[in-house]
């Protein structure tokens, strides 16, 4: 997901990890509306992740939380799809300090939010 201007949100139930900013909008559910990938820029991690989030497009200016607010590197959507919703992968780091890894998360839609289903180990 691209990062183009990064207007305020509103979210609610707000989670409370400050302003929210809309980082980019894809749609996840193949609708024809856009749903919200945000981040909380107030909320970071030692490793450098920063607290992101996706929201689903309800109606109106209403959006419903399908994944996160979690620490990530970076989320990004797959040309693949389950039960009709994007596939998306999720980055964070891990292992230890001497040899530290990228963990390359895929998560799929079931029913109601994203949910890990498969991780690699990336390369440093």
């Amino acid at each position: 997901m691209g990062k183009g201007k990064q207007p305020t949100v509103q979210v609610e139930p707000d989670p409370g990890y400050g302003k929210a900013l809309r980082a980019a909008e894809v749609d996840l559910d193949g609708r024809g509306q856009q749903d919200l990938y945000v981040i909380f820029p107030t909320e970071a991690g030692s490793d450098g992740a920063t607290m992101q989030a996706l929201y689903v497009h309800c109606s109106g200016d209403r959006y419903a939380p399908v994944w996160g607010p979690e620490y990530t590197l970076e989320l990004k959507p797959l040309d693949t799809r389950t039960q009709g919703w994007r596939d998306v992968v999720h980055r964070e780091k891990s292992g230890t300090l001497d040899a530290p890894t990228v963990k390359r998360v895929t998560m799929r839609f079931q029913g109601d939010t994203y949910q890990d289903a498969a991780t690699e180990t990336e390369k440093p």
